[in-house]
C-alpha cells in the first residue's frame, strides 16, 4: 500500500482510522488550518517536517529514483543524491512522484517503542501548554489502544505504554473525568508493575494520590504510603511521594488534629531534605510544603514555598496555574488580602492560555471564598479580572 504524496498519505490515514482533520492534527502536533492547507496543496512542507509528521502516525518516507523503462541503473547514484532534496520537496507538496510514503512495518504504531515514547513526550508538552480539555479524545484513544501492551513480552514497550497511560490519566483528571482518570491511572500502574518499572510505579501512586486528595484525602494518603513501600525507589521519587502524602494527610478530618499535623509536617520535612531534585520534583515538594504550611496557619512560610514553586514552573502554564490557585487559597485563609489580590490577577493572566475544567472549577471556588471581601478595592478589582476570564457556562464551586 503505497501513496505518492504527503496530501495523499494524510487523506489515506484519516480514511483508514476514521479520523477528522482535527483528530489527525492533534496526533501530528499541528494545527487543523496547517493540515488543511497541506492536504489541499496550498502549502508545501520541508522534508524533515514531512518525515516527522508521518512518523507520529506510524508511517515512513521512502525516497527512490524513478524508473524510466531503461533499467534500474538509469539514474546514477551520484546524480540521485544531488537531486534528492529537490525532488522530495516537490513530491511532498504533491507535484511529482519521486517519493513513496508507506506505513511502518509494525502492525500498529502502538507496537513501536520509539513511537510510543514520542507520544508520551508530545502529550505531556501539549498538556503543560494548553491544559487537558482539548486533549481528552486523544487521551482516551491512546489509553484504549495500548491495552494490548499488558500481554506484550517487550518490557520496554510496557514501560512506554505505562507512561502514555499515565499522561492520559492526568489529562482526564484535569478535564474532571475523575473516575475515568482513576481507572486509566490504575491500568498504568498495572503495566508498570508488570514491567518491573519502579519509576513508573512511583509516578502512578503519586498521581493517584493527587487525583483523590480533594475528595478522599484518606484514600489519597493511602496511595502515597503504598508507593513509599515499593522497593528500589529513587530518593527523588521518595521525596515526591512524601510530599504528596503530607499534603493529603493534613486534609483528613477524622484523624486527631495533632497527629495529622505531625504526620504531614514530618513527611514534607523529610521530602525537603533531599537535594538535587529535578525541576518538577522540586516544585512538587515545595508546593506540597506550601499546602501543609497553610493548613498549619504558617502563612509566611507557605507563601515563600509557593513563590519558589512558581519560579521553577515559569514556562509550564498548566502547572503554574495549579500551584497559583493553591497559593491564593493560602493567602485568603490567612486574610492576606493584598497578596491574594495580586495572585488572583496573576492567575487571570494565565487562564486564557488554558482549557481546563479543573481550573474553571478552582476559579469558581476562589470567587466564592473571596466574596466576603468583595468590598475591599484590591479584591474587587482582582475578582473583576478573574470574572472576565471565567467560562461562560455556570460551574458549581
Amino acid at each position: 500500500m503505497e501513496v505518492r504524496s504527503l496530501p495523499e498519505a494524510l487523506e489515506r490515514i484519516m480514511k483508514e482510522r476514521g479520523w477528522t482533520q482535527c483528530d489527525l492534527a492533534q496526533e501530528i502536533g499541528k494545527g487543523q488550518p496547517w493540515l488543511s492547507r497541506v492536504i489541499n496543496g496550498s502549502r508545501g512542507t520541508s522534508l524533515n517536517t514531512a518525515m516527522t509528521v508521518l512518523q507520529r502516525v506510524g508511517w515512513e518516507l521512502a525516497i527512490r529514483p524513478k524508473r524510466d523503462g531503461k533499467g534500474e541503473g538509469s539514474v546514477k547514484r551520484r546524480e540521485f543524491h544531488e537531486k534528492v532534496t529537490k525532488v522530495a520537496g516537490a513530491a511532498i507538496a504533491g507535484k511529482v512522484s519521486g517519493v513513496v510514503l508507506i506505513p511502518s512495518e509494525k502492525v500498529s504504531p502502538y507496537q513501536d517503542l520509539e513511537y510510543l515514547r514520542g507520544l508520551v513526550e508530545h502529550l505531556g508538552t501539549m498538556y503543560d501548554q494548553i491544559g487537558g480539555n482539548a486533549l481528552v479524545s486523544t487521551a482516551r484513544r491512546h489509553a484504549a489502544r495500548i491495552k494490548a501492551a499488558m500481554n506484550s513480552r517487550d518490557r520496554q514497550l510496557q514501560m512506554a505504554a505505562s507512561d502514555l497511560a499515565r499522561k492520559a490519566s492526568i489529562i482526564l483528571n484535569n478535564a474532571r473525568h475523575i473516575k475515568e482518570a482513576n481507572d486509566v491511572g490504575i491500568f498504568s500502574l498495572a503495566l508498570a508493575r508488570r514491567a518491573g518499572y519502579s519509576d513508573g510505579v512511583a509516578h502512578c501512586y503519586e498521581n493517584l494520590c493527587y487525583f483523590n486528595a480533594a475528595e478522599d484525602p484518606l484514600q489519597a494518603a493511602h496511595y502515597a504510603k503504598t508507593g513509599l513501600q515499593y522497593p528500589e525507589l529513587t530518593s527523588e521519587h521518595r521525596a515526591r511521594l512524601n510530599a504528596r502524602f503530607g499534603s493529603a494527610i493534613v486534609r483528613v478530618g477524622n484523624l486527631d488534629r495533632k497527629s495529622a499535623e505531625f504526620a504531614s509536617r514530618s513527611a514534607v520535612d523529610e521530602a525537603r531534605t533531599v537535594s538535587e531534585l529535578s525541576t518538577e520534583a522540586g516544585a512538587v515538594v515545595l508546593g506540597s510544603s506550601g499546602n501543609v504550611l497553610a493548613r498549619l496557619k504558617r502563612y509566611d512560610e507557605a507563601d515563600a514555598a509557593f513563590e519558589e514553586t512558581l519560579r521553577l514552573l515559569h514556562d509550564r502554564p498548566m502547572l503554574l496555574a495549579s500551584w497559583t490557585w493553591g497559593r491564593i487559597y493560602a493567602s485568603l485563609a490567612g486574610v492576606r488580602l493584598s497578596e491574594a489580590a495580586a495572585q488572583m490577577e496573576d492567575l487571570a493572566r494565565i487562564v486564557p492560555m488554558l482549557s481546563s475544567t479543573q481550573l474553571d472549577k478552582e476559579i469558581a471556588r476562589i470567587m466564592t471564598r473571596s466574596q466576603q471581601w468583595a468590598d475591599v478595592p484590591e479584591i474587587r478589582a482582582a475578582r473583576d479580572q478573574l470574572r472576565s476570564v471565567m467560562p461562560t457556562h455556570p460551574l458549581k464551586a
